[in-house]
C-alpha cells in the first residue's frame, strides 16, 4: 500500500526513481562480462579402458558389464553411461554438483580394484580424466609436403616441431595425431604351424620372451656400483630372432636399409615358424628343415 500511495501522491519523484533505476541498469549491463566457455567445472568423470585385440561384445561382456555392477554402488552419481568399441571401453560418470570428484575419482578407482580380478589380464589399466570445457585446442596445425613422405612429416613433427611448441611460455599438452608408428608385422605360415604342432599362443609368448629387458644384478667395486642388465629389446628385424644355434626354420628378408634377419627356433623338433618384417617391405620367403 505504501509503495501505490507514493506513487499516486508523488508521481514526479516516482518517474525520476524508475529513470534512475533504468540507467543503473544500462551501466551495469555495459561493464558485464560475457564468456562463451563459462569457468564451471561440470561434474563429469571419463574412465578409459584399453583392451588391444577384443572386439566390442568382448568388451563389453568381459569389461564393461562387471565394471558397470562394481560401479552402481558409487554414490551421487547422476547418470552411468558406458561405450564398448573395438579394443576399448569408456565410462561417462555424471555426479550431483555438490560431489567432490577428488572423493568421486578415489571411489571409481577404489570400484574398478574391487572387480580387478575378475577382468582379463590382458586389460591396461583405467586412466581417469575431469571434463573441462576450457581445455580444448586452441590452434590446430597441419603438415604436408610434396617431397617428405610421411615417415619423414612424421618425425619433423615429433622430433622438431612438438617440443618447440611445448616450449612456448602458456603452452599445456601438444599432440601429434596420424603420426607413423614404426611397427613389425609377424607373418605365421599356417601349413608351417600344423606341420610341427605350434599354436599362436605359443609364437606370441616367444615373441614376448624374446622382447624383454630385465636387471640381473650388480657388480661392486671399491669405489663404485655398477648395475648389469639383460637387454634384449628389438631394434632391428635381425634382432628378432633367437640366439640359438640349432637348425631350424631359417627366413631370408631383403630389407633395403636394414641387415638380413635369421630367425632360428630353440633346441626342438617344433619349429617356430614366424617372420618379422615391417609392415612396408615385401613378404620374406622361409625354408625349414628338422632340427637334429
Amino acid at each position: 500500500m505504501f509503495l501505490s500511495d507514493f506513487s499516486v501522491k508523488r508521481p514526479i519523484a516516482m518517474i525520476v526513481l524508475i529513470i534512475a533505476l533504468m540507467g543503473l541498469g544500462l551501466l551495469a549491463l555495459s561493464k558485464l562480462r560475457v564468456n562463451n566457455l563459462p569457468d564451471v567445472e561440470p561434474p563429469v568423470l571419463v574412465v578409459n579402458i584399453t583392451y588391444p585385440g577384443a572386439s566390442p561384445e568382448t568388451v563389453e561382456r568381459e569389461v564393461v558389464s562387471r565394471i558397470e555392477k562394481s560401479m552402481q554402488s558409487i554414490s551421487g552419481v547422476d547418470r552411468l553411461s558406458s561405450t564398448a568399441r573395438e579394443g576399448s571401453a569408456q565410462f561417462v560418470l555424471v555426479f550431483d554438483f555438490d560431489k567432490n570428484l577428488i572423493e568421486a575419482a578415489d571411489e571409481v578407482r577404489n570400484a574398478i580394484a574391487a572387480v580387478r580380478y575378475k577382468l582379463p589380464t590382458e586389460m591396461r589399466e583405467p586412466i581417469l580424466q575431469r571434463v573441462d570445457p576450457t581445455a580444448q585446442p586452441v590452434m590446430q596445425v597441419a603438415l604436408s609436403s610434396s617431397v617428405l613422405d610421411h615417415a619423414e612429416i612424421s618425425r619433423l613433427a615429433e622430433d622438431q616441431l612438438a617440443d618447440r611448441f611445448r616450449a612456448l611460455p602458456g603452452v599445456a599438452v601438444v599432440t601429434v595425431n596420424g603420426a607413423l608408428r614404426r611397427e613389425l608385422s609377424v607373418l605365421l605360415h599356417a601349413d608351417k604351424l600344423r606341420q610341427y604342432s605350434v599354436s599362436v599362443t605359443e609364437v606370441v609368448a616367444a615373441l614376448r620372451a624374446q622382447n624383454a629387458t630385465a636387471p640381473v644384478g650388480k657388480v661392486r667395486g671399491t669405489l663404485e656400483d655398477q648395475s648389469i642388465a639383460s637387454s634384449a629389446a628389438w631394434r632391428a628385424p635381425a634382432s628378432s630372432g633367437a640366439s640359438s644355434s640349432s637348425a631350424g626354420v631359417t627366413s631370408w628378408c631383403g630389407w633395403p636399409t636394414w641387415p638380413p634377419c635369421r630367425t632360428a627356433t630353440p633346441r626342438s623338433r617344433r619349429a617356430r615358424c614366424a617372420t618379422a618384417t615391417p609392415t612396408s617391405t615385401s613378404r620374406c620367403r622361409a625354408r625349414a628343415r628338422p632340427a637334429p
